[in-house]
């Protein structure tokens, strides 16, 4: 398993969209400042998200590619939605960047059966560069683990496979150890992310982010 990052680990300082005004950038972070982050830490892998802006020609996504293999970061890619025309734009980009993997994070709800049928669609042009797609468990909760399971199961290829996100399934009170023990089989991405839960009153609860401590230590060396 190789560590890296996420675009949305700098969620304030990439966009203004994804920000409040306390944490407003006068010049927000784009790739290149993503991978010099990835970089100075040590680490080996920078997910771009759909929060950092793409729109680069055909020659600076290969001069993008070339930069990160120099500095020897594998690129990644993730997007919102499964519709074709976001899937065909960002195989491409892929294609000229040397991006492995494409991380897609389901917005609406579709019969596993559908989903299935249009995943497979891709089959072809995912083989034809190589590329890894990966379906994310969205925090939006459209479906649980054991329903992403089955579409893992259905499409039945080792191209595709499951991005768990140790957060993203709590609303649908799914356990962490739960949604990885499920989804663990069809892995190949893993978003760690450490949290506390509190109880605020009779009928409510606080859920916020912490640093990562023994929990998601404990949920990597499950993966592993």
């Amino acid at each position: 398993m190789k560590l890296g990052i996420t675009s949305f680990a700098y969620r304030w300082a990439v966009s203004r969209e994804f920000s409040i005004n306390c944490f407003s950038e006068t010049k927000p972070l784009d790739v290149h400042g993503l991978l010099d982050k990835v970089s100075t830490f040590g680490l080996e892998v920078l997910q771009v998200s759909e929060n950092v802006s793409l729109d680069l020609s055909d020659k600076n996504c290969r001069k993008l590619g070339k930069l990160a293999k120099n500095k020897k970061i594998n690129l990644e890619f993730g997007i919102r939605g499964i519709d074709s025309s976001s899937i065909n734009k960002f195989i491409k980009i892929a294609t000229m960047t040397g991006a492995q993997l494409l991380n897609v994070y389901p917005t609406k709800k579709e019969s596993v059966e559908t989903l299935v049928e249009r995943i497979r669609s891709f089959l072809p042009l995912l083989e034809n560069c190589g590329l890894t797609l990966s379906l994310e468990n969205s925090s939006l909760c459209l479906y649980d683990c054991n329903q992403l399971a089955k579409i893992f199961e259905r499409v039945n290829d080792p191209l595709v496979g499951a991005c768990i996100d140790t957060l993203n399934s709590t609303g649908l009170l799914e356990k962490p150890l739960e949604t990885v023990s499920v989804l663990a089989p069809y892995a190949v991405c893993l978003h760690l992310k450490d949290y506390r839960i509190e109880r605020k009153n009779v009928s409510g609860f606080s859920i916020y982010g912490v640093p990562l401590g023994l929990v998601c230590l404990m949920l990597r060396l499950y993966l592993t």
